[in-house]
């Protein structure tokens, strides 16, 4: 019967419920699990449902499934149907098996990918998703009124695709749509969330009947496992509750059942839901008691008598054709004998009857979760598919606690046992040995089975023998065996196991010789040359190879090396301020130890002033006049040498010189008592391991001569050697202790007992170790771990990538995991351009990464030193050399004009585009206010302008030169990509911040080319970082505020890719007045073509192409190291502005808004003047100030400011507007600039000086003017003409041209001996 018309018609009073099943592995599993289904069939579902292995390989199983339930038992089965790696044709041979074995309920999905695939991909070209399923079915007149269609949905989305849930409902819709009846969905165990989506689904006007999928927790390991793969969100109660009994499968099977029956009361009881799913595994003593708690069994559907009819098919009765439609009240005579004789059948199996030779109840006895193999007998065996590679190796065990966190299961209070086995491929020849070896020396305690690809099995145990490896014993039950090898389940894992070897193979072109090379290894010609292998307890061991080192010798040349290695002098000038001026005998007695480097530092470490112990190679290599000894040695077996170092330096450590009573631990009280009670008991009890007396962290500081590696570069042969590696920082997470040494305390004689940990994984002490007292009084268990005694060191892992011109073309960057322990964490941040040295280690995945994982193994960089390629400007070394440097710059007048020459000089022209780029390096002051209110000192800058005039290479350019600078493109960025963005953390799977390009630009410069070619919404995603300096984030359940304390320089292309004159200028840039109101600065480049211009233009890019370089400038080229270290010093600098520059700051703003007024009423204003406008003035004008290393603005600063602001948009006015312009050649422009200085009054005036006394007219004050200030305002001192000039860009040659130009027409004359000018008037 079609499950739409059983749903219509079911009238119990509680909800229906369905059962799922999958064929089992083996075919005593499928015997076992056909009387399973008939007990729970007593339970009178309303059907069960079957599933289909991914590409049909389960489909004769499913077939044949279905068959026995659906025609011979008479339950109404659904069938699942998958179109994953279907080929054509399939899908009908199913149908069609289907509609003759009588089912006529399809579950129509897509399926999860075959077995060693990745990701899903479609064989047959018309089946895609279950969508087209459910189309073929309905479009098809041999099924479409043959089957009811079911389709799956997820509440909590697709675990393949990340899709927001509209896009879910409307996928599920269009299967409604497309002919579906029924929907089954995923699995949850958030109870609320489903019933709003419930809602969210009916609202889409889907009516169709929604059945829930319950799937009760068997076990932890395989919850954790299914949620995963699911992608299912776990309330925090649900783990809460489950991590104190994870290691009692008792507890949390019966946690999982209660769990169950909690959410289907919740789902149900609001009416929304009419029946649910449960999903058995094939298991059955959960699902029955989630029944029997709800008080739903017991009931049974209403029967109906059914007419028995000779052929359904015979063609010219009326009455079939009436009954037709009625399905349920005809029946053909086969199906009805069939469903007499098994209704006896099942009346007989109600009691749980023994399974077939097992000791366990039938309905219990494979209840315990899989071992390694599990039972073959059991209808589960393999659903947990705990391997998932081809190797495999387990330790003895023996009376291990059943709570152990790594190898306990079952119950709490028991005892599990394990025998030693391991699995591996071998050769025949091999094989052979093998086999000799056991007969010869294995005594029957070692037996085997060894197999090949063609089915071929040998072993030494008989055909019907039968191994337990594991089992348990729990109080109040019979023996549990969780993992039995025998013939049957080795053959089922031998056939998975190679079909590995094919899919690896699959990942490879046809006919390469990695193709070649795998599928050699699956078929020989030979019958056993590729064999899979299993021996139960048997060990092999390697023969042991000899090296010609002697570790002895090594750890003296190395204390020699520490206790007698002289430090060079510049060590010797850092280490003369710690010297102590003091007439104390002990001073002059370390003064000797001053010189040695070691020595001294061990001194620090043993005064607990210093944790840090770095050994450089440089020094061992100068220590030993040779690379090829002892640095040899410890760069390729760097691990090893750590500890040789550690033992070293554990003997030369010297005693304390100061009191260091302040810095004690609870682990140095600890250490202290035991010291007086070994006294007191004449030392009976051992020494302390020197792991617990460590104080410092060991670290390898690489060659100077060693070649910094790409991460692609790194292969195996460098595993376990000392390397060093270059990259930038995406990633870096927090700071977390990692625990070195665990603290025992013993409840019985008080003891403490510490354990040394030296891996990810640990198995507790449980027994005091004491051998005075509880060791030889046999007392066990007795041992808590104390927290506070413990020691950690604090843990980062660190993500660095590959740098752009380290990867190939058409490849992506490479990543690798950085593991930073100690004084080294906190170093490193997001944007960071490094090189790291450190040992390159396999780490081997645990939990439930090593279930996915296999045989393969991660790696990572133990990070011993690291250095910053490109340090902050407040992190840069100062050296007097610099600083004399820095010193003689500062006297230049035409600094400004060298500097921003000194600005990518391989570009031509652009000189005020460049003195404008120098500032925004140099950049404002930021300022805090009383309350808290920041005002941005940071410049923003956008150069606008037509293709081909070098706007991305002086991006470009400024990105490297920054010391921090990031460069992104408009298309290549979306939103969160500039800003930041919730990812999953991989290690936590908890939901963490990603920081874009704009918070790894923080304390920096974020470039951003193509600036116009952004999607609106992405672009006003930087609306509060370019005016805030914050970027605030509320999504995912994090809110929080970063810092992206960065200047935005942008690039953009005008509005038709070409500035168009004939339209005016806003519509030319085509940005809103919000953005253009942040930039301080916004260039207009027009590409104008002029004969003089473009000449040296194309004289300038022929000469970089024919020499490399750039033409002479005129001044001398400035090293780009000292440029950031003088950038670096400006920066320092905080000029204020005083009152006077202050009131001509506010003419200015007047005049400007003036200028914009008129200019947007003659539709020529191309940018907005706002308050904004005024406080970029300002900027600029402080980083002016800056780069004279000025405590005071100056009003020549302000012009600077405002010059530039004009002529970032010069490039717009016409050349008719020119005309009526002044004569802008040098000579006039030198002498406006005299001029003006004159009608400024030349120097500052005095403060007019009052006079007591009557004046003429009886006046008792008046002002008076010295006869001095009369001529004040008639010569200016050529000093202060010479250096105004040469500030505003002007050279030397061009003012002396200048003077004798206008002297020579009796404009002014030198006075004052050549040192003053004075202009002569009419």
């Amino acid at each position: 019967m079609k499950l739409s018309d059983k749903i219509a018609a079911y009238n119990l009073p509680h909800p229906f419920y369905t059962f799922e099943f999958f064929p089992p592995r083996t075919d005593q599993g499928f015997e076992n699990l056909i009387p399973r289904i008939s007990r729970l069939s007593t339970l009178n579902p309303l059907a069960i449902s079957v599933t289909w292995g991914a590409g049909g390989s389960t489909r004769d199983r499913s077939i044949d499934l279905v068959g026995l339930t659906q025609a011979d038992y008479g339950i109404d089965t659904v069938l699942h149907l998958t179109c994953t790696n279907m080929l054509p044709g399939m899908v009908d041979d199913a149908l069609r098996a289907a509609k003759v074995r009588g089912i006529q309920n399809i579950l129509a999905l897509r399926g999860d990918p075959p077995r060693g695939t990745e990701h899903w991909a479609p064989v047959d070209s018309q089946f895609t998703c279950g969508v087209d399923l459910v189309r073929y079915i309905r479009s098809s007149p041999e099924f479409s009124s043959q089957f009811c269609i079911g389709v799956a949905a997820y509440p909590e989305g697709h675990p393949d695709h990340e899709t927001d849930e509209d896009s879910g409902l409307d996928v599920l819709k269009e299967k409604v749509d497309a002919g579906a009846d029924f929907i089954v969905t995923q699995l949850f165990y958030d109870a609320d969330r489903f019933l709003k989506w419930v809602d969210r689904v009916r609202e889409k006007g889907i009516t169709v009947p929604i059945i829930p999928g319950i799937m009760p927790i068997q076990t932890y390991s395989s919850f954790l496992r299914l949620i995963k793969l699911c992608g299912v969100k776990v309330p925090p109660s649900i783990m809460a509750a489950l991590e104190p009994i994870c290691h009692d499968d008792k507890l949390v099977k019966d946690y999982g059942v209660g769990l169950a029956v909690d959410i289907i009361q919740n789902i149900t009881s609001t009416g929304k839901i009419k029946g649910i799913h449960l999903c058995t595994l094939n298991l059955e003593k959960s699902v029955q008691l989630v029944i029997e708690k709800l008080q739903w069994a017991g009931g049974s559907p209403e029967m109906k008598n059914k007419l028995i009819a000779a052929s359904l098919d015979a063609p010219g009765r009326m009455i079939h054709a009436q009954l037709s439609s009625s399905s349920d009240l005809v029946i053909d005579p086969t199906t009805a004998a069939n469903t007499a004789a098994n209704a006896l059948t099942f009346k007989q199996t109600l009691d749980p009857d023994p399974g077939r030779g097992e000791v366990n109840n039938a309905a219990t006895w494979d209840d315990f979760p899989n071992g390694r193999f599990g039972d073959y007998k059991s209808p589960a065996f393999g659903a947990q598919d705990q391997w998932g590679g081809t190797g495999f190796s387990v330790r003895n065990l023996y009376g291990t606690p059943s709570t152990d966190e790594v190898f306990g299961w079952g119950p709490r209070g028991g005892y599990v046992f394990q025998k030693g086995f391991v699995e591996f491929f071998v050769e025949e020849h091999v094989l052979e040995r093998i086999e000799e070896k056991i007969a010869a020396e294995g005594r029957g305690w070692v037996h085997y089975f060894a197999g090949n690809l063609q089915g071929e099995c040998r072993s030494n145990v008989p055909d019907d023998g039968r191994n337990a490896v594991t089992w348990g014993m729990f109080p109040g039950q019979e023996i549990a065996q969780t993992t039995i090898i025998e013939r049957e389940s080795f053959l089922t894992w031998k056939d998975e196991a190679f079909t590995i070897w094919a899919e690896w193979a699959s990942c490879y072109p046809p006919g390469s010789e990695e193709t070649e090379l795998l599928d050699a290894v699956r078929k020989k010609r030979r019958a056993f040359d590729a064999t899979a292998l299993n021996v139960n307890q048997h060990t092999m061991s390697l023969p042991v190879l000899n090296i010609p080192i002697n570790y002895d010798d090594e750890l003296e040349k190395i204390q020699t090396f520490l206790s007698s290695y002289v430090g060079t002098n510049k060590e010797w000038d850092e280490d003369f301020a710690d010297i102590a001026l003091s007439d104390d005998e002990d001073d002059s007695q370390d003064t000797s130890r001053k010189s040695l480097k070691y020595m001294q530092q061990l001194q620090r470490i043993a005064n607990r002033e210093q944790q840090m112990l770095t050994i450089d190679l440089e020094d061992v290599h100068q220590h030993e006049k040779t690379v090829a000894e002892l640095v040899s040695r410890i760069r390729n077996n760097t691990r090893r040498y750590i500890t040789l170092f550690s033992e070293a330096v554990d003997k030369l450590m010297p005693p304390p010189t100061k009191d260091i009573s302040e810095h004690d631990e609870v682990i140095d009280v600890i250490l202290h008592q035991r010291r007086e009670r070994n006294e007191q008991t004449e030392g009976s009890q051992e020494g302390f391991p020197d792991h617990l007396l460590r104080r410092y962290n060991l670290y390898f500081q690489p060659l100077r001569s060693d070649v910094a590696l790409a991460v692609r570069d790194v292969k195996g042969a460098y595993l376990g050697r000392l390397i060093t590696v270059r990259g930038i920082v995406t990633r870096v997470s927090e700071v977390k202790p990692l625990l070195l040494v665990n603290a025992y305390t013993c409840d019985v004689c008080g003891s403490e007992t510490f354990q040394q940990i030296s891996s990810k994984t640990f198995a507790p002490i449980t027994d005091c170790q004491n051998e005075q007292e509880c060791k030889k009084n046999g007392i066990h268990g007795s041992l808590h771990m104390q927290t506070r005694a413990c020691r950690f060191s604090p843990f980062q892992e660190v993500k660095i990538q590959e740098m752009a011109d380290q990867v190939p073309v058409g490849h992506i960057p490479r990543s690798m995991t950085i593991h930073v322990h100690g004084n080294l964490t906190r170093q490193m941040n997001p944007g960071d351009v490094v090189h790291l040295g450190g040992i390159f280690l396999p780490i081997p995945y645990t939990g439930f990464q090593a279930i996915r994982a296999g045989l393969l193994t991660d790696t990572y960089l133990e990070a011993h030193h690291i250095h910053q390629l490109k340090k902050q400007y407040s992190e840069m070394e100062m050296t007097p050399q610099i600083q004399a440097q820095i010193a003689e710059m500062q006297a230049d007048p035409s600094l400004y004009n060298k500097l921003a020459q000194n600005i990518a000089p391989e570009i031509y022209g652009h000189t005020d585009v460049k003195k404008a780029l120098l500032l925004l390096l140099v950049g404002g002051v930021t300022k805090t206010m009383g309350d808290g209110m920041k005002i941005r000192g940071d410049l923003n800058m956008c150069l606008m302008g037509d293709p081909g005039v070098a706007k991305s290479q002086l991006l470009k350019y400024i990105s490297k030169i920054a010391p921090r600078g990031v460069y992104t493109t408009g298309k290549g960025s979306s939103g969160v990509g500039l800003t930041a963005a919730v990812m999953r953390d991989p290690v936590t799977d908890e939901m963490v911040l990603e920081g874009g390009a704009l918070v790894l630009a923080d304390n920096g410069i974020c470039c951003i080319d193509e600036f116009d070619k952004m999607e609106e919404t992405d672009r006003t995603a930087i609306h509060e970082v370019m005016e805030q300096q914050t970027i605030s984030i509320s999504k995912a359940g994090i809110s929080t505020t970063l810092n992206a304390r960065t200047s935005i320089l942008a690039a953009a292309n005008p509005l038709y890719g070409r500035y168009n004159p004939k339209v005016s200028p806003v519509e030319n840039i085509n940005l809103p007045a919000a953005l253009l109101s942040r930039f301080d600065l916004l260039f207009l480049i027009l590409d104008k073509p002029t004969r003089e211009d473009d000449e040296r233009l194309a004289q300038h890019v022929t000469h970089v192409h024919m020499f490399n370089s750039h033409p002479e400038l005129e001044y001398d080229a400035v090293d780009p190291i000292l440029m950031r270290h003088y950038i670096a010093q400006a920066r320092q600098r905080r000029p204020t502005v005083p009152p006077d520059v202050s009131s001509y700051i506010v003419d200015s703003y007047v005049r400007l808004r003036k200028l914009s007024k008129d200019d947007a009423a003659q539709k020529k204003s191309h940018t907005y003047t706002s308050a904004r406008t005024l406080l970029g003035v300002l900027r600029l004008a402080q980083a002016l100030a800056r780069l004279r290393f000025a405590d005071f603005v100056q009003r020549d600063d302000v012009d600077e400011a405002l010059r530039l602001m004009e002529c970032s948009k010069e490039s717009l006015h016409d050349d008719e507007d020119k005309e009526f312009e002044p004569d802008r050649s040098v000579v006039s422009q030198i002498f406006r600039l005299i001029k003006s200085m004159s009608n400024e009054g030349g120097r500052k005036r005095r403060k007019r000086q009052k006079r007591i006394g009557r004046g003429p007219g009886g006046e008792r004050e008046m002002d008076v003017d010295s006869d001095e200030d009369e001529d004040d305002g008639e010569e200016l001192p050529l000093i202060d003409v010479r250096s105004r000039v040469l500030g505003a860009g002007y050279t030397e040659a061009q003012l002396n041209d200048t003077i004798a130009e206008y002297e020579a027409i009796d404009v002014w004359t030198r006075v004052a001996n050549g040192a003053k000018l004075r202009f002569i008037q009419d």
